[in-house]
């Protein structure tokens, strides 16, 4: 697992998406329920947006709060849902 943050959490991938503000909106939403979650995508800090379509947007949230998250977003087993845009 990829740690993110401070040493202390570990984070767990749940849904990759297209763009940023697809991903955007859903770490919003955790948030908005309390949940800590991060993005995080290899596209240059934006200005390569081409890279998302190799290798997506993908939302991170506290391996703690992940089933919490998965349900907040309507996520089903292996995070198949509206929210995964691969």
């Amino acid at each position: 697992m990829k740690r993110m943050g401070d040493s202390e959490t570990r984070w767990t991938m749940i849904a990759e998406f297209t763009d940023h503000p697809q991903a955007e909106l859903a770490r919003n939403l955790l948030e908005k329920h309390g949940v800590r979650a991060a993005i995080w995508s290899d596209d240059c800090g934006g200005l390569a947006g081409g890279q998302t379509f190799v290798q997506g947007v993908r939302l991170f949230v506290a391996d703690s709060e992940s089933d919490t998250a998965m349900e907040i977003l309507g996520l089903g087993p292996g995070g198949s849902h509206r929210w995964k845009h691969a």
